[in-house]
C-alpha cells in the first residue's frame, strides 16, 4: 500500500473586509509559535496543479498573531529539497481568485421598437435548445524520535522537514525550539506519523516580513512532491480555528475537473436573476444562496466554477496565460524525472497478540513502506531495473529486528536486496513479545507524462464550509465528469434563461453567475413594440462581470434571498441530481 497523500492544494477568497471572531479561512497545517497568545490562521490560499502523481501546491498566508518567530506545520509525503520550493508573487493569487469566483452580470432590455433580424434570432435561441438538450532541531534525548530529513533557507522561511515516530516526539521538538502549538496538535498529527508522512515545518523570521493591521503577509511558498493519492489534510487546519472556516479549492488539471470523492457533492445554483440592490451587496446575497444550498444539501462541498483558464465568458478579469501556468507549476510538470516507484508491503507476523493494537501494525507497515520505496526509487535512479516481487523474513524480541533473510527473489537485484536487508535490519518494531514474521513486497514503476501544453488547462473552484465537529476526515479529491451550465442570454419579459441548471457535457463550461436585468426604460415610438429582447449595455458588445470575492469575510444573513431565488435554487438541485447521479 502505497503512503497517502494527505497535502493538495486549496485556495482561498480573501480581500478586505474584516474578519469576524466567529469566521477563519481554512488552512491545510497549522501555526506554531514563541509567545504563548492564541494564533488564528484567518487567510489562506492555495492553488494547485495535478498532473499525473505530481502535485505543485502554491500557498498564500496572513498570519494573525504575536510577531515572536513563528511557524507553519504541513504534512507533506515525501522529504522535499531546496529545488521543491520557492516564493511566487503575491498577485497571481488574486487573478486565480477572480477568475474562478462566483460573477455577477448585467443586461440591459434592447429598445423594443429597434427592427431586428428574426433569422439571427431564431437561430441563436435555436442553439441555446441544443446546449439544453447537451446531455450528457531537537535535543539528544530525541535524536531518534525526531530526525531533521533537510533544511534550508528560501528568502524568509527557513524550511525544516521533519520524520517524527509518534507525535508526542514531535510536539516536545517544537516545544524544545521554542515554540508553542496549538491545544490537540500531538492527537492531530497522530494518524499522519502513522502514515508515513513527513512534516514540513516553515519558520519565518519577523523581521524579514511586513505586518499590516496585525497580520504578517507572507511571501506565498510553492513546493512540489509525487505520490498517487489526492486529498487534503483539513483537520490540521482546524487547530487555528476560531469557528467555522470556508475551505476554497482550487485545481488546475489538464482538461479534467475534479470533485470530492467522500463528500456529497453539488454545484451552485446558477443563471439567477437578483435585483438591483445586489449591485452594492454581492458578496452578501452570495454568502446568503451558499449558506442555503448547504442547508438543502448538507454536508455537501459546492462546485462553483469548472472552465479552461484560458477563457472565460464573462470575464470579471483576465485569464492565466503561459507565464502564469509556469509559475504555478507547469515547469515542474513537464520535468522529465526518473521513474517513480510503486510499493506493496505486507507484514505477515505469526502471533496475532504481538501488536497491543491495529494502529501499532499500521505504523510499522508505513515504516517498512518508506523504507523499501526509498531503496527502489534508489535503484530507479542508478538505472534500469526490473519490477517484481522478493520476500524477507526476520524475527523480532522485544521490538528488536534479527535473523534477516530472503526468502525468494524474482528481481535478484543484489544492490536492492542489500539496502533492503539492512534497512529493515536498523528498523525497530512497536511489538511487545517475540515472534517470527515475513515481509512479502512488490515492487513496479512508472514514469510521468515528459512535456504538457500551455492550454487545456481546467480551474475547478470548489468550496466546503465547516467546524471542527462537522468535519471528521481529510477531504479526498476524485475525477469528475465535465459540466456546463450559467451560460447564455436571458430571454423574454421574465428574462428566462433557455440553459438551466447544470448539464452534463464533453467540455467544461461551468459558472456561478447571477443576473440584473436593466428594463427599457425609453419612449416607445412604435405601434408593436417587442418586449424582452435582452443584450448589451447601448453602444457596447460585451458586459461587465463583477467577482463575488471575499466571501469568507462577507457579514452573512446580511441578505434576504427572495421567493423566487429560493424556487430556482431547488429546480437547480434537482437538475444537478438528474444530470450527475
Amino acid at each position: 500500500m502505497t503512503r497517502t497523500l494527505l497535502l493538495t492544494l486549496l485556495a482561498g477568497v480573501l480581500g478586505t473586509f474584516a474578519l469576524p471572531s466567529s469566521q477563519a479561512q481554512a488552512f491545510c497545517g497549522f501555526y506554531v509559535s514563541g509567545a504563548t497568545k492564541k494564533m488564528y490562521n484567518n487567510a489562506t490560499q492555495v492553488v494547485m496543479m495535478r498532473e499525473g502523481t505530481k502535485t505543485i501546491l502554491s500557498m498564500r498566508n496572513n498570519y494573525e498573531g504575536p510577531p515572536e518567530k513563528f511557524a507553519m506545520v504541513i504534512p507533506v509525503p515525501q522529504i522535499l529539497q531546496q529545488e521543491n520550493v520557492k516564493t511566487l508573487p503575491d498577485a497571481l493569487f488574486d487573478k486565480v481568485d477572480q477568475l474562478g469566483a462566483p460573477r455577477l452580470v448585467e443586461y440591459w432590455e434592447q429598445d423594443p421598437c429597434r427592427e431586428r433580424h428574426k433569422r439571427y434570432r431564431k437561430s441563436k435561441r435555436s442553439a441555446f435548445g441544443a446546449m439544453e438538450k447537451s446531455v450528457a532541531m531537537a535535543d539528544d534525548l530525541m535524536a531518534e524520535e525526531v530526525v531533521v530529513e533537510a533544511q534550508f533557507d528560501v528568502d524568509e522561511y527557513n524550511v525544516v522537514i521533519l520524520s517524527a515516530t509518534e507525535s508526542n516526539a514531535l510536539e516536545r521538538w517544537l516545544k524544545a525550539n521554542g515554540y508553542t502549538i496549538p491545544a490537540g496538535a500531538s492527537a492531530a498529527m497522530a494518524p499522519y506519523i502513522a502514515q508515513g508522512q513527513y512534516f514540513f515545518v516553515a519558520k519565518v523570521d519577523p523581521k524579514k516580513v511586513t505586518f499590516k493591521d496585525g497580520q504578517a503577509m507572507l511571501s506565498p511558498l510553492r513546493f512540489h512532491y509525487d505520490s498517487k493519492d489526492f486529498s487534503l489534510p483539513v483537520r490540521l487546519g482546524l487547530l487555528n480555528a476560531k469557528g467555522h472556516q470556508d475551505l476554497i479549492i482550487n485545481i488546475l488539471a489538464q482538461n479534467q475537473r475534479y470533485d470530492v470523492a467522500n463528500h456529497p457533492n453539488i454545484t451552485v445554483p446558477t443563471n439567477l436573476i437578483v435585483g438591483e440592490k445586489t449591485r452594492s451587496s454581492f458578496a452578501e446575497f452570495y454568502v446568503s444562496l451558499f449558506d442555503y444550498t448547504l442547508k438543502q444539501n448538507p454536508g455537501a462541498v459546492v462546485t462553483e466554477y469548472a472552465w479552461d483558464a484560458s477563457t472565460c465568458d464573462p470575464c470579471p478579469g483576465p485569464t492565466l496565460d503561459y507565464n502564469d501556468l509556469m509559475t504555478l507549476g507547469m515547469d515542474a510538470a513537464s520535468q522529465v524525472e526518473t521513474r517513480i516507484a510503486d510499493v506493496q508491503v505486507e507484514v505477515s507476523v505469526m502471533k496475532a497478540d504481538i501488536y497491543k493494537t491495529s494502529e501499532e501494525l499500521q505504523r510499522d507497515r508505513a515504516n517498512l513502506q518508506q523504507r523499501f520505496e526509498a531503496c527502489y526509487q534508489q535503484q530507479l535512479d542508478g538505472g534500469e531495473i526490473a519490477s517484481g516481487r522478493v520476500n524477507l523474513k526476520a524475527s523480532v524480541e522485544r521490538g528488536q529486528i534479527k535473523d534477516v533473510s530472503m526468502g525468494w527473489d524474482s528481481i535478484k537485484d543484489e544492490k536492492l536486496n542489500t539496502c533492503l536487508t539492512s534497512s529493515l535490519q536498523s528498523m525497530s518494531m512497536q511489538t511487545k513479545g517475540t515472534a517470527s514474521f515475513e515481509v512479502p513486497v512488490s515492487f513496479s514503476s512508472y514514469s510521468p507524462r515528459s512535456s504538457l501544453s500551455a492550454s487545456g488547462w481546467t480551474l475547478t473552484r470548489l468550496h466546503a464550509r465547516y467546524t471542527a465537529k462537522e468535519l471528521k476526515d481529510d477531504l479526498v479529491f476524485r475525477k469528475a465528469p465535465a459540466i456546463v451550465g450559467g451560460r447564455g442570454m436571458p430571454q423574454g419579459k421574465r428574462g428566462d434563461m433557455a440553459e438551466e441548471g447544470v448539464l452534463t457535457s464533453s467540455y467544461n463550461n461551468f459558472q456561478g453567475r447571477y443576473i440584473i436585468l436593466n428594463r427599457w426604460e425609453g419612449k416607445l415610438a412604435c405601434a408593436s413594440p417587442e418586449r424582452g429582447i435582452w443584450g448589451y449595455p447601448p453602444g457596447s458588445y460585451s458586459s461587465k462581470a463583477e467577482p463575488a470575492q471575499d466571501t469568507a469575510f462577507a457579514k452573512r444573513g446580511a441578505l434576504k434571498l427572495s421567493k423566487q431565488n429560493k424556487a430556482d435554487a431547488k429546480t437547480h438541485y434537482a437538475t444537478h441530481k438528474k444530470a450527475l447521479k
